[in-house]
């Protein structure tokens, strides 16, 4: 499958999330979006990309879906669950 969007994983710089190559995805305005929305739409790929595996996968324990789920959590959060 091509993927239809930019690869991960995206990451922050400054005013802009830029995506694994450093292309900009998206221009960001501090003052106007807030910290964690930037964070939210840095972890976007990784948030895709955990639901497509549980969806695939639902019938997988809770533990496996956790370990899946938590890393694109704490990046949307900023380091936090």
């Amino acid at each position: 499958m091509i993927p239809i969007h930019s690869p991960a994983p995206w990451s922050i710089r400054f005013d802009r999330i830029e995506d694994a190559t450093g292309k900009q995805v998206a221009q960001i305005t501090p003052r106007l979006t807030g910290e964690q929305n930037h964070k939210l739409i840095a972890a976007a790929p990784e948030l895709l990309e955990a639901l497509a595996l549980i969806y695939v996968n639902a019938g997988e324990s809770p533990e496996w879906i956790r370990a899946r789920i938590a890393p694109a959590i704490e990046k949307a959060n900023g380091g936090a669950l």
